[in-house]
């Protein structure tokens, strides 16, 4: 048999995700770099959500919210989990893309992740 103990979630954590991992990334990259794109045109963000200590499964989803300048049209995360010096480490990869239907100056919504170390 194994024993263990398990703690509650402390009192002062208020994040809508429990996501305890020794360290957490979260990045971004685009498939374009121009700052200037016609009505129409569509602009693709890779995200990757990368957290050491919790599997890829455990990963929380991210959201990505829509505008009535843009769509969003997320694909399915592709995830994997991979040993690093006898620590898990689970990511998670998102495309996102954004259909541009109005013109003007939009501003794409950042991500943010509260975690519990």
């Amino acid at each position: 048999p194994t024993t263990l103990n398990v703690k509650t979630i402390p009192l002062q954590f208020k994040g809508k995700y429990w996501l305890p991992a020794k360290q957490v990334a979260l990045s971004e990259n685009y498939d374009k770099s121009t700052a200037s794109l016609m009505e129409g045109s569509t602009l693709v963000r890779t995200v990757v959500l990368q957290a050491t200590a919790i599997p890829a499964e455990l990963l929380p989803t991210l959201n990505f919210a829509n505008s009535d300048k843009f769509s969003v049209y997320p694909e399915k995360p592709i995830t994997s989990n991979q040993f690093r010096q006898q620590d898990l480490v689970g990511t998670s990869t998102v495309k996102v893309t954004y259909l541009f239907n109005k013109a003007g100056k939009v501003a794409i919504p950042s991500l943010s992740l509260t975690w519990f170390n």
